[in-house]
């Protein structure tokens, strides 16, 4: 005769042991967004300490941020109707998730606009160095 462990009772009353599959997922997403980032902030700073006196770069005396500014907030305010959706299909309202989502979407292509259009009119391209 066997001793029952806790483990044998998780799984014998249908709770799973571990870490759920879309926790895990969501888990290493942001650990991968950490690095990714994390890498740019050391690239930058590298850059930077390389730099010495001679910072900002000439020609990057003034840096354009009102229209990154604005796609920012719009994105941000995409992330605000998302929940609003969430809300809505709590309360059992399939309706309001609709519009919520359809304005969500919106929201996303006008951003992916703005930095198409961002993008387009950049003052450097990829051949420029730092």
């Amino acid at each position: 005769m066997t001793a029952v462990t806790t483990q044998d009772l998780d799984v014998a009353e249908g709770r799973p042991e571990g870490m759920s599959m879309p926790l895990l997922g969501m888990v290493l997403f942001i650990a991968s967004e950490v690095m990714f980032f994390g890498g740019l902030f050391a690239a930058y700073f590298n850059i930077r300490a390389d730099a010495g006196t001679n910072w900002p770069p000439a020609g990057l005396e003034r840096l354009h941020a009102t229209l990154p500014a604005i796609f920012t907030g719009v994105l941000l305010l995409s992330s605000v109707t998302m929940h609003l959706g969430v809300l809505a299909i709590r309360r059992g309202n399939v309706k309001a998730l609709s519009r919520w989502v359809g304005l969500t979407l919106l929201l996303g292509i006008i951003f992916l606009c703005g930095q198409i259009y961002d993008y387009a009119h950049l003052d450097f391209t990829i051949r420029d160095g730092v």
